[in-house]
């Protein structure tokens, strides 16, 4: 285990969890009502899978001390005894991600969330919702191959989206 910051890792183990949680919500919904998934506003229904995403991570932090993402690309979060971290604090941290670290989801805003994180993270070692909450992040080794698992699939997804997109366009 390091405490040395690790962007890249963070960043593909959050995206691994939002494209999971999208990818499961817009699977039920397909489920449910086929129809109306296609009649939905695309902007409202990335902003409610954001929502259902920052209440899904708050949850899996609260009871499990972890997220898939997380656990893939071997990020722990505790408190500073070394403890899983209370409840009220996975959901504020979950909030504070959401906020500072992807913007909301709104675009430019999220990018430039996105790099300031970034930033602050290889400045000042930490993220600010984690310093805020008083949270330590370790960092468990892992191979190239596990590496690039988190990558391969948000890549492999992203492009079977736009795939999609244009197909659904040209029907």
């Amino acid at each position: 285990m390091t405490n040395k910051p690790t962007p890249w890792r963070r960043f593909w183990a959050r995206y691994f969890d939002f494209y999971l949680h999208a990818i499961v919500l817009g699977g039920m919904w397909a489920v449910i009502d086929y129809e109306s998934i296609n009649k939905v506003d695309k902007y409202l229904l990335g902003f409610l899978i954001m929502v259902v995403y920052f209440i899904a991570d708050g949850t899996y932090m609260a009871y499990f001390g972890t997220t898939l993402g997380k656990k893939l690309m071997k990020i722990n979060v505790m408190n500073q005894g070394g403890s899983k971290i209370a409840r009220v604090d996975a959901y504020k941290r979950s909030r504070l991600v959401w906020l500072r670290g992807m913007g909301l989801g709104i675009g430019i805003i999220e990018l430039i969330a996105n790099i300031i994180g970034y930033s602050n993270l290889k400045r000042d070692g930490v993220t600010s919702w984690d310093r805020d909450l008083e949270l330590r992040v370790t960092y468990g080794k892992i191979s190239w191959p596990r590496y690039l698992v988190c990558p391969a699939i948000l890549i492999c997804v992203s492009v079977l989206i736009i795939y999609g997109m244009i197909a659904g366009d040209s029907l």
